[in-house]
């Protein structure tokens, strides 16, 4: 998707006076999100928050089609919940894991996704493991494809760090991980290697090939599972 980046910029009031690299964690709203929000608080100032999301409701239903179209997922992949660790939490907690299972994470992992990981790790007895970077600073594809075997539940990449510049090469790790096939304790659709993707919906890109997704706002990221 080719993006008009003088006119993105001229549509946002803040790069006027102010170059704002924290896009991935909390971007500044352009001028049509600025005008929706305003205009929406005025609206339940009036008939109350209820009454306004019901009179808007089609609005409401239509995040879930154009998130879909965004990153190429289907509409019945997006969740929009509060906030990116929230949405990747729910994701994760869902996943079943038991002793022996291996679960793969990124050097840049953030800090409250590595929490988590401890915890159902300690308390499932699963084991995580971390994949080295490459020379670039990008976690390395070629070393994650030689960790992957049937014991790996879970993969969890960082495709953006909101902390850092870096961009992980999410795409090339969606297409590693869907050749590896692994048990499951539960019959789902989940039954090969779980891959978890987090992106800046500023970038636009695409899940990797063979993901389905569950989007959601806070940092406009994405949780894919590969298979």
């Amino acid at each position: 998707m080719r993006l008009d980046v003088e006119g993105l910029r001229a549509d946002t009031p803040g790069c006027k006076h102010v170059a704002h690299f924290n896009n991935a964690g909390s971007s500044l709203p352009p001028a049509p999100v600025l005008d929706a929000v305003i205009d929406h608080l005025h609206r339940e100032s009036e008939i109350g928050g209820y009454e306004a999301e019901a009179e808007r409701n089609d609005r409401v239903e239509h995040t879930y089609d154009a998130l879909a179209r965004l990153i190429g997922a289907g509409r019945d992949e997006i969740a929009v919940v509060e906030n990116a660790t929230r949405a990747w939490d729910m994701a994760f907690y869902s996943f079943p894991f038991a002793a022996g299972d291996r679960i793969l994470t990124g050097c840049a992992e953030y800090a409250s996704n590595w929490i988590a990981l401890q915890q159902v790790a300690s308390r499932s007895g699963a084991v995580v493991e971390v994949v080295p970077d490459d020379a670039t600073g990008q976690i390395d594809v070629e070393a994650l494809a030689r960790m992957l075997d049937e014991r790996v539940k879970l993969v969890s990449l960082v495709h953006i760090p909101t902390q850092s510049g870096l961009v992980n090469p999410a795409a090339e790790v969606g297409r590693v991980t869907p050749a590896y096939r692994c048990s499951s304790t539960r019959a789902s659709p989940w039954a090969s290697c779980h891959s978890t993707w987090t992106t800046s919906a500023a970038t636009s890109s695409p899940r990797p090939a063979g993901s389905s997704c569950v989007g959601h706002g806070g940092q406009a990221s994405s949780t894919c599972g590969a298979g």
